[in-house]
């Protein structure tokens, strides 16, 4: 059995079962009216603070099943929760790494399997889908020295 593949918006980046990493901007549709398309000036860019403002950075995470893979709404909800526990689990080297930044960061994973997932499986994907955004928060930073 093939671990869940993840997908991120914002920061993109779309895991598949073999753990390929494909960050790459966001492309929103143009008919699209949600709150993120009227909000990101440029997709896949994070919006940078004021610099009047001395708050660090913001995190923000949003969770999504499709109705396509998964009719019921029971499994959908089943499946958003274990993916909010696994990330409140392991999103503390994230916070840290947004926190050091002057920008705030939103990010929305999107279950695209068919196969109910497994908490292990889930658990173990989340948790390198937050490392490779870690070291991706990092990397224009280890560039600019």
């Amino acid at each position: 059995m093939s671990l869940p593949p993840l997908r991120v918006t914002y920061l993109r980046a779309t895991m598949g079962g073999a753990g390929e990493f494909t960050p790459g901007p966001v492309s929103l549709n143009k008919k699209s009216k949600g709150v993120a398309a009227r909000s990101v000036t440029e997709p896949g860019r994070p919006r940078q603070r004021p610099s009047t403002t001395s708050v660090s950075g913001h995190l923000q995470a949003g969770f999504g099943v499709s109705t396509r893979n998964f009719k019921k709404a029971t499994d959908r909800n089943r499946i958003k929760r274990l993916m909010r526990e696994s990330y409140r689990t392991s999103r503390t080297t994230l916070s840290e790494a947004v926190s050091a930044q002057p920008y705030d960061l939103s990010i929305f994973i999107m279950y695209t399997s068919r196969e109910m997932p497994l908490w292990p499986s889930l658990n173990l994907k989340m948790k390198e889908l937050i490392g490779k955004l870690t070291n991706k928060i990092h990397e224009p930073a280890a560039k600019n020295r």
